[in-house]
């Protein structure tokens, strides 16, 4: 077994250990900088490579606990002592990369060496992924601005450029034991080299030969106006399914009639400009459940006689039950036929006033303009739920959100990697954050930020038709090989040391 570098100081350790805690604070979150989210690990494995073992790793949680708080301070509906919680929960699955690096890495040589940490790092983020808060907290969504890295997801899913994180940490690591002598890592610096101008090489070389070349479609996403706020103890009356006097329930029809006036008044102007696909952002069509199929009936006949795709983000109430709210994507086809209806699948930790859990199926509908198929904020989270997108051939998908401004507007460039995994173009509108149109190789081709539009409506002219990726046929083969391999590196490092 390598004998371990000798380690820093102790005052050069805690110095490393808080230069790796500001680096990390901005590495994620709310206020990610691409840079950051390399370099932070690189400062921390230096950290827990030396010193004792349990005292430095306890310290790199502590760390950890404090850059991850910080990152996604009110960004989750939890507050007070249950954030506390989560946050300490996470830093957990957090800190298990640097502890498999800390006594797997150490008992191999060579190349070997420098993989434990990024396959260690990827298991870490795909197990995660299978929790309450799906893909959230990845480290790949910080790189969202470099189209080349970004065509990677295309064939690993985001877990590629995950990798790629975590192993310049450690090649970077192994570079600074050797005192910066390349020529003492020459074999894990070419390695890593080499596949970064792979990786990036091949990404350019997609967006050069390979860039979108079918007919474009317009499409347009409409904000629905501001409403005057109704008394809070109705508005929590209403989201607890009642009860209601008529006066009540008359303002909440007064309102759901303004709303609805509103939008099909502005996709009238938008279809006269062409547009095939009108849809607008989610819970911006609220409705009471009996009055729902009088509001179908009227989007039906306008959806006909403007010959479009009409896609109704409802949120329906239904007085007498609980939960009280179906959140609901509903798309009426040119024929006025309603083609499908589809109920968010996933729901965020907290929302217990709206059903969740619905089919569990994408919806997908064939068109002259190729396969339409929809989705609902949260969905969007779950590479293994939209990995449906890709094996239904889905060219554009549909995605109403409605947010706030904590995650604005992390969460709608999230789901701009679901689009690539999964060769999908891609119409977001997200009320109260950026709503985006983007091409399947992740070209934005409208932007529409709530906050500073003066006309809340996204216009674009997408592409008609998607591709497949290897992601596609291969699904999560990539982190399950990265799975695969840190449990191999485990048996070797065992093997070695008896």
């Amino acid at each position: 077994m390598p004998e371990s570098p000798t380690p820093p100081r102790s005052a050069a350790a805690m110095a490393m250990l808080l230069v790796a805690v500001l680096l990390l604070m901005f590495a994620n979150g709310r206020f990610p900088l691409a840079s950051c989210a390399w370099l932070g690990p690189l400062f921390l494995l230096r950290f827990t490579r030396g010193g004792r073992g349990l005292a430095r790793l306890a310290l790199a949680f502590l760390g950890l606990s404090f850059a991850f708080g910080f990152q996604f301070y009110d960004m989750t509906p939890l507050a007070g002592t249950a954030y506390y919680l989560f946050t300490v929960s996470f830093a957990l699955t957090l800190v298990l990369p640097y502890v498999a690096d800390r006594y797997l890495a150490l008992r191999c040589q060579g190349l070997l060496r420098t993989l434990v940490f990024p396959l260690a790092l990827v298991a870490s983020e795909f197990l995660v992924s299978f929790g309450p808060f799906g893909s959230w907290g990845s480290v790949a969504y910080t790189q969202y601005e470099y189209l080349p890295l970004l065509q990677l997801p295309s064939v690993t899913g985001l877990y590629g450029i995950t990798f790629l994180v975590g192993w310049f940490a450690a090649t970077g690591n192994s570079i600074w034991e050797a005192d910066f002598a390349l020529a003492r890592a020459r074999r894990e610096s070419a390695a890593l080299a080499l596949t970064l101008v792979a990786v990036l090489g091949g990404g350019e070389a997609r967006l050069v030969f390979f860039s979108p070349s079918s007919p474009t479609l317009r499409v347009a996403s409409i904000t629905r106006p501001d409403l005057p706020p109704i008394d809070p103890d109705l508005n929590r009356r209403v989201m607890r399914g009642g009860p209601l006097s008529p006066e009540e329930m008359a303002l909440l029809q007064r309102r759901s009639t303004m709303v609805a006036d509103f939008l099909l008044d502005r996709a009238e102007l938008e279809a006269q400009a062409g547009a095939k696909v009108i849809t607008s952002g989610e819970f911006n069509l609220p409705v009471l459940g009996q009055d729902e199929p009088a509001l179908l009936a009227r989007a039906s006949t306008f959806a006909r006689q403007r010959n479009i795709y009409l896609g109704l983000p409802l949120a329906e109430f239904e007085l007498g039950q609980r939960p009280a709210v179906q959140d609901k994507l509903v798309m009426i086809a040119p024929s006025g036929q309603i083609a499908w209806e589809y109920r968010k699948t996933e729901m965020p930790p907290g929302e217990g006033a709206v059903l969740g859990q619905g089919s569990g199926r994408l919806p997908v509908l064939p068109t002259p303009w190729g396969r339409l198929g929809g989705a609902i904020a949260f969905d969007m989270d779950f590479p293994r739920f939209l990995e449906q997108a890709g094996r239904q051939h889905t060219d554009l998908l549909l995605v109403p959100e409605n947010e706030y401004p904590e995650i604005d507007p992390i969460h709608s460039r999230m789901a701009l990697f679901r689009a690539i995994e999964n060769g999908s173009n891609l119409l977001l509108h997200a009320s109260q954050s950026l709503s985006l149109a983007c091409d399947y190789q992740g070209r934005v081709y409208g932007l529409m930020d709530h906050y500073h539009a003066t006309d809340r409506v996204l216009v674009a002219q997408l592409p008609s038709r998607g591709v497949t990726t290897l992601y596609t046929r291969g699904g999560f083969l990539f982190p399950w090989m990265c799975v695969a391999g840190l449990l191999l590196l485990g048996v070797i490092a065992a093997a070695r040391r008896r």
